[in-house]
């Protein structure tokens, strides 16, 4: 295996790992998010890959809004998220758009 490979499968064993000890010890915060994103590293066919990829991103972006509104602080990134570099930024991304929103900022409307 190449460099890049290798890092994609250490991340994958790593977060499998981590999948397999929140299952333990009943820690949910992520597990949706965590569970779906392995699932499309499991080379199902390409556009399966890619559309369980995207659903695992829009959900870490998600539950990156739904814990800055509950009051979480950005810091506070679930541990099962931490060893997938792609589903920390998504969480980040959408902790950070819904701080920007409690602090007044206004969305520009949507051109028709």
């Amino acid at each position: 295996m190449n460099d890049h490979a290798t890092l994609n499968a250490d991340i994958l064993t790593a977060a499998k790992n981590a999948l397999r000890g929140a299952q333990a010890r009943q820690d949910r915060r992520g597990v949706d998010v965590l569970e779906k994103w392995i699932r499309s590293q499991d080379h199902q066919g390409k556009e399966t890959c890619k559309l369980l990829w995207a659903l695992a991103m829009d959900m870490a972006f998600s539950l990156g809004e739904e814990e800055c509104e509950a009051g979480r602080e950005q810091a506070d990134i679930p541990a099962l998220l931490a060893d997938v570099p792609v589903l920390v930024g998504a969480w980040t991304s959408g902790w950070n758009f819904a701080k920007k929103l409690s602090d007044g900022c206004v969305l520009a409307p949507i051109a028709k």
